[in-house]
């Protein structure tokens, strides 16, 4: 499908930047990097352009194409930046999981980064809606069986970010192998078996994206399956062992 006209447009000369010295982009202004920070603070329900949606996610394509932190990267970031601010775009909030509905024209639960790798795979149904117990506020979760990720060993850096991203209530995010909990350690393994099936990290993304590593899934549930598979992992060793005998 081709893209809209505004967007070739807009997007048209990113990849074109010949980065001589003279025709670098000056890093944008405290000024604007803040108006740039509060554009991206839509809430749930507010309004919002679809326009503006793949404005952002046309961009995050495009600094894909960099390495992280290079000069090209760079410029493509402050293009973004300042793009956004002079023509007074508005985003939802991605940090707090969420993302512009083409269909409703409002701000819904979901992930831009996740509807970008997957694009006609991407399912809306992999997140739900929940009442914050304490604040009352609307939240966004992901959806019993849907694919979720471990949480951050760290607290997350994002001042956008209001919480923390986890399954939606009375599921957790467990490993696919097993059923145990899902940690940093699972997705390793995961990648580790990737590499060794001589897969690009685009696949193994994918795969992740897709609920191949790790899926929230209901606590007794993945209780029952963590002993079934302990058994099976037991068996295979042991008929490992045998077979070099």
């Amino acid at each position: 499908m081709s893209k809209p006209a505004h967007i070739l447009i807009i997007f048209a000369f990113l990849p074109f930047f010949t980065f001589s010295q003279s025709s670098l982009l000056p890093k944008p202004t405290t000024e604007t990097f803040y108006k740039y920070i509060l554009a991206n603070s839509l809430k749930y329900n507010d309004p919002c352009t679809w326009e503006n949606e793949q404005f952002r996610q046309e961009g995050s394509k495009e600094l894909k194409k960099y390495p992280k932190d290079s000069t090209q990267q760079d410029q493509v970031f402050y293009k973004i930046v300042t793009s956004s601010v002079n023509g007074g775009r508005t985003f939802c909030n991605a940090a707090d999981m969420l993302m512009c509905s083409k269909s409703a024209g409002k701000c819904v639960c979901g992930e831009p980064s996740a509807q970008i790798s997957l694009g006609d795979r991407y399912k809306s149904s992999s997140y739900d809606m929940e009442q914050d117990p304490t604040t009352h506020k609307s939240i966004c979760r992901w959806a019993r069986g849907a694919a979720c990720s471990p949480p951050p060993t760290t607290p997350q850096s994002s001042s956008l970010a209001t919480q923390v991203a986890q399954c939606a209530k009375g599921s957790e995010c467990v490993s696919t192998t097993d059923g145990t909990t899902c940690t940093g350690t699972t997705v390793s393994k995961f990648l580790t078996a990737s590499i060794m099936r001589q897969e690009t990290f685009d696949t193994f993304m994918d795969g992740m994206l897709m609920g191949k590593t790790c899926v929230c899934s209901d606590g007794k549930k993945s209780a029952k399956r963590t002993k079934r598979s302990s058994l099976e992992i037991h068996e295979e060793d042991a008929r490992r062992i045998s077979a070099l005998l």
